[in-house]
C-alpha cells in the first residue's frame, strides 16, 4: 500500500489545479480617466474609457473592486464597430 499512496499523492497534488475554475484578468489599456471628488457627499466619481475587444457570441464581463461601493447601473456599454450584428 505504501509504494502506491505517494504517487497517488502526488496524482492528486498535481491534478487539483487543472481542475480548478479560471477567470481570465485582462486589463486593457486605459484610454482616459475623470475624477470627481464631492467633499459633503463623502463619495467620488471615477470615469474611466477603456476599449475591450470581445469575441463572436456570449462574453461574460466581470468588473470588481475592491472595498468599493459601486453603482451598478453607471457602468455603460457602447459599441464602437459593427452596430448592426449586435
Amino acid at each position: 500500500m505504501r509504494e502506491y499512496s505517494t504517487p497517488l499523492l502526488l496524482w492528486v497534488a498535481l491534478a487539483a489545479p487543472s481542475l480548478a475554475a479560471v477567470d481570465l484578468v485582462t486589463v486593457p489599456r486605459r484610454e482616459g480617466t475623470q475624477l470627481t471628488i464631492y467633499n459633503s457627499e463623502d463619495i467620488t466619481m471615477v470615469r474611466e474609457h477603456r476599449l475591450l475587444t470581445v469575441k463572436q457570441g456570449i462574453n461574460r464581463i466581470q468588473f470588481s473592486w475592491a472595498n468599493t461601493l459601486i453603482d451598478p447601473t453607471s457602468i455603460d456599454f457602447r459599441i464602437l464597430d459593427h452596430q448592426d450584428k449586435v
